[in-house]
């Protein structure tokens, strides 16, 4: 989907694993290829002898990059630059597609938009989240071992709409949403 970003990114208009916007598509920790039952260090590829595996600061277009290794092309996972620029460079609205809650984002610039669902996130075998919280995995690793940004969008009491990009457990489980840029 064209949504007029200033760096001509595009974003799919569903995640890995999925054939609609408003399905969750595939789960996965960060830098593996694998669906998994379950998600905690214990069967994190890249946590090994009681400690996390480096594989890069960014694995955009590499082989842990889930988005590339499963669709090929110019398909690559998110920067955490391209998850500032979507949140920076779109409105956002709650709303529901097809019953499955989630977010909205609509471009400033030509009226297009994506859905993003509500998928949660699992760790362990349990996914609590579901329905409530959105989360989508950027290439862009936290500066502590063991953890990765991601895109957040979710609700509390005390905010109403939180959309951000914050730190997150490499070991979770989090769907991956494909963006691309033509030159």
């Amino acid at each position: 989907v064209d949504l007029g970003l200033p760096s001509m990114t595009k974003w799919a208009s569903f995640n890995v694993g999925a054939s609609k916007p408003e399905e969750y598509g595939d789960f996965y920790a960060w830098g593996e290829m694998e669906v998994k039952e379950e998600y905690n260090q214990s069967t994190y590829k890249y946590y090994q002898n009681g400690s996390y595996v480096n594989i890069g600061s960014d694995i955009c277009n590499t082989d842990y990059d889930m988005a590339h290794v499963k669709w090929g092309g110019k398909w690559r996972m998110p920067t955490m630059y391209d998850v500032w620029e979507l949140i920076s460079e779109c409105t956002t609205e709650w709303t529901t597609l097809n019953g499955v809650k989630g977010m909205k984002f609509t471009s400033k610039h030509n009226g297009n938009s994506i859905f993003l669902p509500c998928s949660g996130e699992i760790m362990n075998i349990y996914n609590s989240a579901k329905g409530v919280d959105g989360y989508i995995w950027t290439s862009t690793a936290y500066n502590r071992d063991g953890y990765a940004y991601s895109l957040y969008f979710g609700s509390t009491s005390a905010n109403p709409k939180i959309v951000t990009c914050e730190p997150n457990y490499s070991h979770v489980g989090i769907p991956v949403r494909p963006v691309m840029k033509e030159w």
